[in-house]
């Protein structure tokens, strides 16, 4: 197997894991009592055993291939994969479909705990000023909602002050 791609391993990190972990592990690996359809997708080792259907849910370098890829598009249900998640307002958004795709067409890296935090620590900074700053909110219907994070120059709570002008007197 050829070498990751530092970018796709940065991907990985930045937004497959936390991905995985928000719409797919209540089912597929928090409790490893009750993994539905036998598909582990704790560590690489679970996606490439595959479920019950005992075909790897994700084949290195080949989106279109990839039963995983398959169900989140949920365009292939008359293939017989299953829509993931299953409920209709869980389904992953168009940036969040093309991370997946991203990291499949990369060859699925799942760099070890050590690797990890090397890339988290290395690119903590940019990161959070690539995706803004998160704004405490009242809690929303959705993490995306009540995580979310703005460019700051799109909120006017941090635009600097100006004065605007005076308006002419009125004639009398």
């Amino acid at each position: 197997q050829s070498v990751p791609s530092r970018a796709v391993e940065e991907l990985f990190v930045r937004r497959i894991q936390l991905l995985f972990k928000e719409k797919c592990l209540a089912c597929h690996g928090d409790d490893s009592k009750k993994i539905r359809g036998g598909l582990d997708m704790r560590t690489l080792g679970g996606l490439l055993k595959g479920g019950e259907s005992e075909k790897p849910s994700v084949v290195p370098g080949k989106p279109d291939a990839s039963p995983l890829w398959l169900a989140v598009t949920r365009e292939h249900e008359a293939e017989n994969w299953a829509s993931m998640p299953p409920k209709e307002n869980d389904k992953l958004t168009k940036e969040q479909l093309g991370w997946v795709q991203a990291w499949i067409a990369g060859g699925t890296p799942w760099p070890d705990a050590k690797r990890l935090a090397e890339i988290s620590k290395a690119n903590a900074d940019k990161w959070s000023a690539e995706d803004g700053i998160p704004v405490k909110t009242s809690g929303g219907l959705a993490p995306e909602w009540t995580n979310r994070r703005y460019k700051p120059e799109n909120l006017w709570a941090y635009q600097p002050l100006k004065k605007p002008p005076v308006p002419p007197a009125a004639a009398d």
